[in-house]
């Protein structure tokens, strides 16, 4: 309005098609959001076409710009590759060019620009391909990965920022350095400046470096206390006199299970973490107490206790591989001894793995961001995973090739929160060859389905009567019910898996959030229904987690397996 006389105009193209393929003539208002790149300039074609390659899209539906006419170079210099990848022609001979840019045909036939495909970015002008710089830092001999990414301040020029993961020399070397990284990264953690959970400095509830995946914002405190609560109660029930606890921090698990053992043994490498330890040791209970400063490995220096506890929650996860924690196993098993047992906590299962980076990418994701690189996000913090994830039936085949061992029991989490821990994670527990293993009991077996053979709701009362009228010495097994817990995660996968041309992450979210109907149920209902009529119970994960679904085990209240001496 203020400069009548002047046309303003929107050009759009790429080198690759000599500049300009479009242009829009800015006139008053715009309708929308976006401003429009308009129509194709003089000798020049544009098509919008379907990720398949063939199929010419209709206005309103994305798909990637073509480029097509005089304005087309011939290829990119000394680079056949690229210019085939990039360059093709049609069945009629015409020459396009595959911009790689996302664009849909609006109704008024203008061409509305929405975004890249690919990780391609421009930084003062020139064009960047994210890609490239990975695969060729990755190239170099002593670097094993790398990341490459963005970031800028408000009304700043992007800057280009490369991770990268140094190559070591040998599996020896790899395991000591990663297991050095984590000990520095827990010092860091222990020493003092991190205490955003510290609940009273009394107190043994110091959650220091516990934060969600999902916010990056420290866990509340009452879903940790539920979380410390529920494994000092699966700890408790294992009975034995004397506690290894292995990477056991500032000693969570130490106050509540002091009372119960007669010894307790803490390793841990942070040293910070140990001083925080001692300073709340009481001093009638210091005789029985002792810290060494160490890994897991420090196991194999240690004599056999016959009868002892050998704990390492949850921290498998920053073991460098299954070898090593194969190797810890072993002597966590020897030193638990043949009447002992080794309590693996909070295990992040690998079958889950995909679900997990699928629900936290699409939760914690600006809510206009594109399908297709929501999917490719997801891809990526796979392909990066930096902690080690272990499928349950590793631990029954580590149990069946031990001659030192009775049994193995996998357990999905009790929680009353619905946090990553609950979800992706599960507990295990291996018992000595001659620690009192289950007691063989006959048992009922029904699929969940049996029990909800209508819409009524009715299947949980139908459950309760099944239990009521089952002798006591029978148990009740419940296969396929339909977790809650992953329910929202595995749609996100399922979601993810479909086409993405024309939804956001907002579109995403409200998909997900209708997924746990009442057909799905709370494990942690199922456990609080068995203690309701005197049953202990077991949760079980399913050995196709794609599912969603687990098992329940209803059994007599004294018949608690390797959980009890």
């Amino acid at each position: 309005r203020e400069l009548p006389r002047t046309r303003i105009l929107n050009g759009y193209g790429p080198t690759e098609a000599t500049v300009y393929s479009s242009m829009y003539e800015l006139e008053g208002t715009v309708d929308g959001d976006a401003l429009p790149i308009g129509r194709p300039v003089a000798n020049t074609l544009l098509r919008v076409v379907a990720e398949d390659g063939r199929r010419l899209l209709p206005p309103g539906v994305e798909g990637e710009l073509w480029i097509g006419g005089h304005g087309v170079v011939e290829g990119y210099l000394n680079r056949p590759q690229l210019t085939e990848e990039r360059f093709v022609t049609d069945p009629d001979g015409e020459r396009w060019y595959r911009t790689g840019d996302r664009c849909r045909w609006r109704a008024d036939g203008q061409l509305e620009f929405l975004g890249r495909k690919d990780r391609q970015i421009k930084v003062a002008g020139h064009r960047i391909e994210l890609d490239e710089i990975e695969s060729v830092l990755s190239l170099h001999p002593e670097v094993s990965s790398a990341a490459v990414s963005t970031f800028s301040d408000p009304g700043q020029t992007p800057q280009i920022v490369a991770y990268v993961a140094p190559a070591l020399a040998n599996d020896a070397d790899a395991e000591q350095a990663h297991t050095g990284t984590w000990s520095e990264v827990w010092d860091r953690v222990y020493d003092g400046s991190s205490q955003a959970h510290r609940t009273d400095p009394g107190a043994h509830e110091d959650f220091s470096g516990w934060q969600s995946s999902y916010t990056k914002a420290p866990i509340p405190v009452v879903q940790m206390r539920d979380w410390l609560d529920r494994t000092v109660t699966r700890v408790n029930a294992l009975e034995t006199p004397t506690l290894i606890d292995v990477g056991m921090g500032v000693g969570l698990l130490m106050e509540p299970l002091l009372g119960r053992v007669s010894t307790y043994h803490g390793i841990e490498p942070s040293r910070a973490a140990i001083e925080t330890a001692a300073d709340r040791v009481r001093a009638q209970d210091r005789a029985r107490v002792r810290f060494d400063q160490g890994d897991a490995t420090a196991l194999a220096e240690m004599d056999s206790t016959g009868e002892g506890l050998v704990v390492l929650n949850s921290i498998i996860q920053y073991f460098p591989g299954p070898d090593y924690l194969s190797r810890v196993l072993r002597e966590a098993v020897r030193v638990a001894g043949p009447r002992g047992a080794v309590f693996i906590g909070d295990v992040r299962d690998l079958r889950l793995l995909e679900a997990f980076h699928a629900d936290t990418v699409i939760q914690a994701s600006d809510p206009l961001t594109p399908g297709d690189q929501l999917a490719a996000a997801v891809e990526r913090a796979r392909s990066d995973e930096g902690e080690l994830c272990v499928d349950p039936r590793f631990f029954h085949r580590f149990c069946a090739g031990s001659p030192h061992l009775a049994g193995a029991l996998v357990e999905l989490k009790r929680a009353s929160h619905h946090t990553e821990m609950a979800r992706f994670r599960y507990d295990v527990t291996l018992w000595g060859r001659d620690r009192p293993g289950p007691v063989a009991m006959e048992r009922t077996t029904v699929p969940w389905t049996d029990l909800a053979t209508s819409a009524d709701g009715q299947h949980v009362e139908r459950l309760r009567a099944l239990i009521a009228e089952t002798p006591a010495d029978r148990a009740i097994t419940v296969t396929g019910i339909p977790d809650r817990r992953l329910a929202r995660p595995l749609a996100s996968v399922a979601a993810l898996r479909e086409d993405l041309g024309r939804v956001n992450a907002w579109d995403l979210q409200r998909l997900v959030w209708q997924a746990d109907g009442p057909e799905t149920v709370d494990p942690e209902h199922m456990a609080l229904l068995g203690e309701a009529v005197g049953r202990h119970t077991r949760l079980i994960p399913e050995d196709a987690p794609g599912t969603g679904c687990f098992t329940a085990v209803f059994e007599a209240p004294e018949q608690k397996g390797p959980q009890g001496r």
